[in-house]
């Protein structure tokens, strides 16, 4: 120390004490990664004021997983492998298990619910005969839909197939099939309904609900995972309870990872978390749904939605309303987005 008076000078002596290093750590004992990815596994020093926090990570399988940098870890195969810090100071060590998982093949694909609207020619939804068979399938290109639940797909054309039981619906449901290239599966007479899909149907069958009202069932193959996939219009008043509690008991045994389109005509929030959503044997997931308010009521309702029952082979990624409202039909185009692994 030197003073502006006079330039007197006094020294002392510091003593700077290194902090030794007493231990390292991992945040958790184990880490799981995808093959091909890489997860960052951070150590921590103690104590937190160590003068040296260099460390060095290695790996005891590196057929399993590899150091790339730092403690980067990255997944080279399935397996497992342990992954040690050493400490730069003192040597100090912990260790963590890394478990490499073989890399998944997600398809994504894009499902759908639209009721086309019986009401269509009528004074109802005043949507002048629409949807015709173009209108669907330029509506199912542009939005690039793989498999659609179809409701009340009645024809609204003078072009019929004489033959057919149902020939205005057969005839529409044909025509749209034709137009696109997919499977399709017609369920009438009765409450009208269709399912159309890029995939072929490995198998089909059709319950009966009860009131006129069916549920239609295919399964189709995607990504080498099988998927029931189920369609349906739900009654009114007191069959709609009646047609949930049906369609529940049937797809509670599917073995299958599951997707429920539908109609379910005016259905408040609360009777899907009955019989789908919160039960503990259920665990369906809502996709996708509308809330418009209906011209039928004048209020909100989940009257199109689709649901979902994973089994670990599906990921929702998005959904989306197409307003299709009194331009194609007294309802609008749910859309759900989906990865199949």
């Amino acid at each position: 120390a030197t003073s502006q008076d006079g330039n007197k000078t006094a020294k002392t002596t510091v003593k700077v004490n290194t902090v030794l290093v007493t231990g390292v750590s991992f945040a958790t004992s184990s880490y799981n990664i995808d093959e091909g990815n890489t997860v960052t596994l951070t150590p921590t020093i103690s104590p937190s004021n160590a003068t040296n926090k260099g460390y060095t990570c290695s790996s005891n399988n590196t057929g399993v997983a590899t150091i790339t940098s730092g403690c980067t870890v990255k997944g080279v195969s399935a397996g497992t492998a342990t992954i040690t810090v050493t400490t730069s100071d003192g040597g100090k060590t912990s260790t963590a298990t890394v478990t490499v998982k073989k890399a998944v093949n997600k398809v994504t694909v894009t499902f759908a619910t639209f009721n086309v609207g019986y009401f269509a020619c009528g004074s109802y939804s005043g949507a002048s005969c629409r949807p015709t068979t173009t209108d669907m399938v330029n509506l199912i290109k542009k939005y690039g839909i793989d498999v659609v639940g179809m409701q009340e797909a009645r024809d609204t054309s003078k072009n019929t197939d004489p033959n057919a039981s149902c020939p205005y619906t057969t005839y529409k449901v044909n025509s749209i099939k034709n137009g696109l290239g997919y499977n399709g599966r017609i369920v009438c007479p009765g409450n009208v309904d269709a399912i159309l899909s890029k995939y072929k149907f490995e198998s089909s069958k059709v319950y009966s609900l009860g009131g006129g009202r069916d549920l239609t069932k295919v399964v189709v193959k995607i990504n080498g995972v099988d998927i029931s996939f189920y369609n349906s219009h739900l009654g009114l008043k007191d069959d709609n309870e009646t047609h949930f509690k049906k369609i529940a008991d049937i797809v509670k045994s599917d073995p299958n990872p599951i997707i429920i389109t539908a109609d379910w005509n005016y259905t408040a929030l609360a009777r899907f978390k009955t019989y789908f959503l919160d039960p503990d044997d259920m665990k369906f997931t809502m996709a996708g749904y509308d809330t418009t308010s209906h011209n039928m009521w004048g209020k909100a309702s989940y009257c199109d939605a689709i649901l979902v029952k994973s089994k670990g082979h599906i990921d929702i990624v998005s959904s989306q309303t197409v307003d299709t409202y009194n331009s194609y039909s007294d309802h609008n185009m749910v859309i759900a987005t989906l990865n199949i692994y």
